[in-house]
C-alpha cells in the first residue's frame, strides 16, 4: 500500500470571499472550489491517513492485518523485531513471519478476529530474519476507516514476551 502524502489543514482550505462566509456553511465553503478537481478529496484522504498510522513512532510493535492476515501497515518497532524492511513485508501474509509450528495459531487468530467483534489475543512464536524464534502475544482489535473504503482490518499490538 502506498503511503499517503501528509498535508496541513490550512493547505486544504480554499479561499472564500468574505461575503460568502455568512451564506455558506463551512462544509459547503470547503466543498465548492476544489471538489471539481479532486484536490479537496485527496487532502481529506491524506488527513484520514494520519489517523490510520498513529503508531508509526510507538516503541511497541504494531501491525494492521486485513481479513485474511495480510500486512496492511507495520510500524518500525515491528520491523525491527522481525529484522525486515517495510517494502519486504507490505501486503504479504503475516503467517510468513510466524514459526511453522504456530502458523495454525495465527490462522485461528485471524478467524477469531473475523468471528468476534471485540478484542482477540493469541500467544505464538515469530521467526525473525536471523532465525530466532520470538515468543509474542498478538492483541488485535477490529477497525475500519473511510480512507480504506470502509474495509475492515485488525490493528494488532505485538507484545514481545521475552522482556
Amino acid at each position: 500500500m502506498k503511503r499517503a502524502k501528509r498535508v496541513s489543514r490550512a493547505a486544504c482550505k480554499p479561499p472564500v470571499a468574505p461575503s460568502s462566509l455568512h451564506s455558506q456553511s463551512n462544509e459547503s465553503a470547503l466543498d465548492s472550489p476544489l471538489d471539481s478537481t479532486g484536490e479537496l478529496q485527496s487532502a481529506r484522504e491524506d488527513e484520514d491517513q494520519e489517523y490510520i498510522y498513529p503508531y508509526d513512532f510507538a516503541p511497541i510493535p504494531y501491525a494492521s492485518f486485513d481479513r485474511v492476515g495480510r500486512i496492511e501497515e507495520i510500524n518500525p518497532a515491528a520491523l525491527k523485531l522481525l529484522g525486515v524492511s517495510r517494502s519486504a513485508v507490505m501486503e504479504t501474509s503475516f503467517a510468513l513471519y510466524v514459526a511453522r509450528r504456530d502458523t495454525h495459531k495465527f490462522l485461528r487468530h485471524i478467524l477469531s478476529c473475523r468471528s468476534y467483534s471485540d478484542h482477540v489475543e493469541t500467544e505464538l512464536r515469530l521467526k525473525a530474519k536471523n532465525g530466532e524464534r520470538i515468543p509474542v502475544r498478538l492483541s488485535s482489535t477490529p477497525s475500519s476507516f473511510s480512507a480504506r473504503n470502509g474495509a475492515l482490518f485488525y490493528q494488532t499490538v505485538i507484545v514481545d514476551l521475552r522482556e
